[in-house]
């Protein structure tokens, strides 16, 4: 080797130690070639296979046209059936009080008691014997109410000639003293069943310290004035006042 070449050439100490690559140099007047960067990665892995999208799947046409035919079929069942206007069955019974009848439950059978005039009580079981002060009957309906309440809902009516007041508060005073162990509330509004006068009332009837009765009233005025009471236990009541009303709007001669 010449000195020319030895004077030129890059000497390293060791051996297996690469000379670092020259970069080429950018002639006078000529701008640098940009630096190329390198790219980011996909986001997709390379070199894996992409799953095809899932078809959806399509119901067989028969399939379809039943559930339309059962749809319309419940929609015209319901149409002709109309639950939603349906009522408890009822039945006209004569109240065998004042010639008046009316349209009551049909469970809802008429008691009389021998040799008292002038009153009844549509009920599924006889209760007479509550608004005569019987004794016994009061627990006998306290426990009826406990388990089967329906059986001591229903409608108390009688001939009270002794209600003869004219004013509304002496009237509510005159129906309390007529029934044993009841409170009587205020007067509520004036009303008018079968063509008459009728002063309204609510009040209560204590069958045993845990048991109540509520009673809602109707004192129709006249001649012989007529005491209607609409009777049911205490936590039932309110699932049975439309029932009451649409009794008294049945009521005439």
């Amino acid at each position: 080797m010449s000195a020319d070449e030895g004077s030129s050439a890059e000497v390293y100490p060791f051996a297996n130690r690469r000379a670092p690559r020259r970069e080429a140099s950018t002639p006078p007047g000529e701008d640098a070639a940009p630096v190329s960067t390198p790219s980011a990665p996909s986001s997709d892995p390379s070199g894996e296979p992409v799953a095809p999208a899932r078809q959806r799947r399509r119901w067989p046409l028969w399939v379809v046209v039943g559930a339309v035919l059962l749809v319309a079929a419940v929609v015209v069942l319901l149409v002709l059936w109309r639950p939603w206007e349906r009522e408890p069955d009822r039945v006209t019974r004569q109240l065998e009080v004042g010639g008046y009848s009316a349209d009551v439950p049909r469970d809802w059978e008429p008691w009389r008691r021998p040799r008292i005039e002038g009153q009844t009580v549509l009920a599924p079981v006889d209760w007479s014997g509550i608004f005569l002060g019987e004794p016994g009957t009061s627990s006998e309906a306290a426990i009826a109410a406990q388990r089967e309440p329906g059986s001591v809902v229903g409608l108390y009516i009688a001939e009270k000639p002794l209600l003869n007041a004219r004013d509304p508060v002496e009237q509510g005073e005159q129906i309390r003293a007529s029934l044993p162990s009841s409170t009587i509330s205020p007067p509520g509004d004036q009303t008018e069943i079968a063509g008459r006068d009728t002063s309204t009332f609510d009040g209560s009837l204590q069958l045993t310290p845990g048991e109540v009765l509520h009673l809602h009233l109707y004192l129709m005025e006249g001649p012989t004035p007529v005491l209607l009471v609409f009777f049911a236990p205490a936590h039932v009541d309110h699932a049975w006042l439309p029932t009451f009303h649409q009794v008294t709007v049945s009521m005439r001669e």
